[in-house]
């Protein structure tokens, strides 16, 4: 009920016509959703339509450079052309990178742009917005991978941004990216859901899943009901697709319904079908009267977001060599409290690896556990603070599951 209220009360302010505009650098202790808002309202009220090409997505451009300027990103604009209907179109991506450590990075986008008589509010100023929570909240934090946030143009017209971002990246840039979080149309549809890839590569759609768990959001996934799509997948209609075409696992965060219609996710809601692309429901007005309870969703998909960020460095079952590259941050960074303790596990990894290259993979998995409860050892000890000793611990948990299939 609080969230309804809240947003009840903004409904009021908008009908009398107050309109925020601009952006804070300073709202860090802010509720989870309430730095989202401030940039999806600036966006689709201030600015609005935001057509590819067109002054309307040079302004969204323009406001995105400098909110992450603001935030203290390198921030770059990544321009590209394409024709349509024999005319050029000029449009631009916004990229913010956080630098890290280790040479892999997670990609989080988004697209700015909207089709034409639409504020965008839904599809996909909320992406953006909590886009931009994720980036504010992270930005002081010591994190290994280097964080890439783009913000694409062009995507109503045929995933133009993200397309012209990923042929520009090269075999090491492909290699390199441990995954791409997309983040569109999250807040008018019947439920929560994230997507990701087959098999190994749906990790960031488990991980997510995990954490929607934990603290008590019901995110979901497509439930498979649709032969065509697959439990826990979804279509290559959004900006994760070009990055998936070239084997980068994913995680697609997203509010619809899978249960109705069509099943293809498609029909967001039972009330009143589509929101996105129909200029008389994906606006302010509309969905703060049609749905105001649903604005909450701002707060639940931030809060996932940053989480799932955080926590991505740990995810991913990759080597030994990785684990080892973690020990060697942590100890720099001053996760693991002496040389010691660093040197323990470095040893014992060194073991795990030897067996590895024998193919003793039995042996391997046996030297993992172990190496998890000297983990948990130093934790006790204080040799190691709780942030290094989960991200070490669910990483090696997870390669010594991968060798136990």
């Amino acid at each position: 009920m609080k969230g309804i209220k809240r947003y009840c009360i903004i409904v009021l302010i908008m009908t009398f016509g107050v309109i925020c505009n601009g952006f804070s650098a300073q709202a860090i202790d802010k509720e989870f959703g309430s730095i989202a808002f401030q940039h999806l309202s600036y966006l689709s009220q201030n600015i609005g339509e935001r057509v590819a090409g067109t002054k309307g997505e040079e302004r969204a451009r323009d406001y995105l450079f400098q909110a992450f300027e603001d935030l203290g990103y390198d921030t770059e604009i990544q321009a590209f052309s394409y024709t349509n209907r024999g005319t050029t179109v000029d449009s631009a991506n916004v990229i913010a990178i956080k630098r890290g450590s280790l040479k892999e990075e997670i990609i989080i986008g988004a697209h700015y742009d909207s089709v034409r008589g639409v504020e965008g509010v839904e599809d996909n100023g909320s992406g953006v917005g909590v886009m931009l929570e994720t980036a504010e909240r992270i930005k002081d934090l010591k994190i290994p991978y280097t964080i890439r946030f783009i913000a694409f143009g062009a995507e109503e017209s045929g995933l133009r941004g993200s397309n012209a971002y990923v042929a520009k990246m090269n075999a090491s840039d492909i290699a390199n990216t441990k995954a791409m979080i997309n983040l569109d149309s999250l807040i008018v549809g019947d439920n929560m859901y994230v997507y990701g890839g087959l098999g190994k590569k749906g990790f960031v759609r488990e991980l997510a899943l995990d954490i929607g768990k934990e603290i008590g959001i019901g995110l979901q996934t497509n439930p498979g009901l649709n032969p065509d799509y697959p439990k826990g997948i979804t279509g290559d209609w959004s900006d994760h697709a070009p990055f998936h075409q070239k084997g980068i696992p994913f995680g697609y965060l997203e509010s619809t319904n899978w249960e109705i219609g069509d099943m293809d996710g498609y029909t967001q809601t039972e009330k009143h079908g589509g929101i996105w692309h129909d200029p008389s429901k994906d606006n302010m007005r509309f969905i703060l009267s049609e749905f105001p309870e649903r604005m909450e969703r701002l707060n639940s998909y931030s809060h996932i977001l940053t989480k799932l960020v955080l926590q991505l460095a740990a995810a991913e079952p990759s080597s030994i060599e990785h684990i080892n590259r973690l020990v060697e941050y942590a100890r720099d960074e001053g996760g693991i409290t002496n040389d010691g303790a660093a040197r323990a596990l470095s040893t014992h990894l060194t073991a795990v690896k030897h067996y590895e290259d024998k193919g003793s993979i039995d042996k391997a998995a046996k030297h993992m556990k172990g190496f998890v409860q000297l983990l948990e050892h130093q934790k006790n000890d204080g040799q190691i603070s709780d942030k290094a000793y989960h991200i070490l611990k669910v990483d090696s948990m997870a390669l010594e599951k991968k060798w136990n299939k």
